[in-house]
């Protein structure tokens, strides 16, 4: 008996020293650079973040990134000469830091397992010459503007973080361009070799990625697949679609996109908990010529469903804001799943503000996000 009371007192302290020592290992919040939209996150955030569920660990990724301190330092100078010096300081170093400055690249640059970070927030990146930026996959990307992708700004993958970024007028340059998106989560490779049968009975993929601070916009698609997605009709901020599960958005900014905000079509997986998670966010001004404009599209209806799976598991918005788009703020869109609206406010949309959402109002956040804000 005094065994067992002494190992259960061991792991009660252990428990206790675990959850003091998280609880303190909040990230730094830096001052915000000139002209960002995007607010920071600061601690009454994360322990409201913490309480509600933060399943992916956002809180504690982040704050292991700001530990880092070892950097290869590469700037423009080094760039003059080599166009891949970008992607050879990745070969080569772990954690690679750009100078402030400007870059132009000529090819993806690939962060595969790496840190790549701009200085002061103060690194722009011209990407007009090439389809996708930069992919990301089990790495970390911070601290980057980039400008004038042909399709996509940040194309993300697995068990990544992109924290105080930027992309602006993804598709803009390009004619041809179908896409737009200034941050994408779907891997259509690895969703077609998905059987049919699968999709339909919810085995998405788990992206396990973290996205903290970012802004996505002025996106726009020229050419389209059919005339419902051509002239802006398929340029998202943020499209999360074809089965990409496990992700969540901390202070992500979608505005002045041609088609929606943020778009989850055909996303998700079969799980009890939240396979979308959105934390104090907003999508505002969405929306021109063939576009949408919906500032948060949940999904789709099951008659669109019928190639590539269908809409699974829970959608969770909170303390957002969708003021101003074409269309809807918050749009079901026909999709089947459950979406939890806690604390959102949505204002001067042209369609509805709410449709099919229903929102839970709580007056005991003083970071809610409000249309006033924009």
């Amino acid at each position: 008996m005094k065994k067992l009371f002494s190992l259960a007192t061991v792991i009660l302290v252990v428990f206790l020293t675990s959850t003091y020592s998280f609880s303190e290992n909040f990230p730094k919040n830096d001052p915000l650079p000139d002209g960002v939209i995007y607010k920071g996150v600061n601690k009454e955030q994360w322990k409201t973040i913490s309480k509600i569920g933060d399943p992916l660990n956002c809180q504690q990724k982040l704050y292991n990134f700001q530990q880092i301190n070892d950097y290869k330092v590469i700037g423009p100078e080094n760039c003059i000469e080599n166009k891949n010096c970008i992607q050879d300081a990745l070969s080569k170093n772990k954690y690679v830091k750009l100078k402030e400055g400007k870059y132009k690249i000529f090819s993806t640059i690939n962060v595969f397992e790496k840190v790549l970070i701009g200085e002061n927030n103060k690194v722009d990146i011209d990407a007009e010459s090439v389809s996708t930026a930069i992919k990301v996959n089990n790495g970390i990307v911070a601290y980057l503007n980039v400008n004038n992708s042909r399709d996509i700004g940040f194309d993300i993958k697995f068990d990544s973080l992109v924290y105080r970024s930027i992309a602006t007028n993804t598709g803009v340059t390009n004619p041809f361009t179908k896409k737009g998106h200034g941050f994408s989560i779907v891997d259509y490779k690895l969703d077609r070799s998905r059987t049919k049968d699968e999709l339909k009975n919810g085995k998405g993929f788990s992206f396990n990625s973290c996205l903290i601070s970012l802004v996505s916009s002025g996106g726009y698609n020229e050419s389209g697949s059919s005339n419902s997605t051509k002239r802006g009709g398929n340029a998202d901020g943020f499209q999360i679609k074809y089965g990409a599960a496990s992700v969540t958005l901390i202070d992500t900014h979608a505005h002045h996109n041609s088609d929606d905000g943020y778009d989850f079509w055909k996303a998700g997986k079969k799980s009890d908990e939240p396979v979308i998670s959105l934390f104090y966010s907003s999508a505002n001004f969405n929306g021109k010529f063939n576009g949408d404009g919906n500032g948060f599209k949940f999904g789709s209806s099951n008659k669109y469903q019928k190639d590539r799976g269908k809409d699974w598991g829970t959608r969770m918005i909170y303390g957002s804001a969708a003021c101003g788009n074409k269309m809807n703020g918050f749009d079901r869109n026909k999709s089947p799943v459950k979406i939890i609206s806690i604390g959102n406010q949505s204002k001067k949309n042209k369609k509805n503000n709410f449709e099919k959402v229903k929102n839970k109002k709580i007056k005991d956040d003083n970071n809610l996000l409000k249309c006033s804000m924009f």
